[in-house]
């Protein structure tokens, strides 16, 4: 899948994006700069082939969704190295 593809930053970035934060709350929560939080962003737009944040926010919620109905039998992904 797509997801398995970004850092753990850019994972980290995509999440809180799904959860409706700014850009500057989350470079504050993440302790980023706020081009930094841009460029994790604007990579994961790219990997995920998406161009809005709503459209991130989407592809989160149903990565989130698939991985938990999948149960705890299936493979774990953290942070994925890309």
């Amino acid at each position: 899948p797509q997801h398995d593809r970004l850092s753990r930053q850019e994972q980290a970035v995509a999440e809180r994006v799904a959860r409706g934060m700014t850009d500057k709350q989350i470079a504050i929560d993440l302790h980023l700069s706020i081009p930094s939080v841009r460029t994790y962003l604007q990579r994961t737009f790219d990997k995920l082939q998406v161009n809005r944040r709503a459209a991130l926010a989407n592809a989160m919620v149903l990565h989130s969704r698939k991985t938990a109905e999948a149960g705890p039998s299936a493979p774990h992904h953290e942070g994925i190295a890309g």
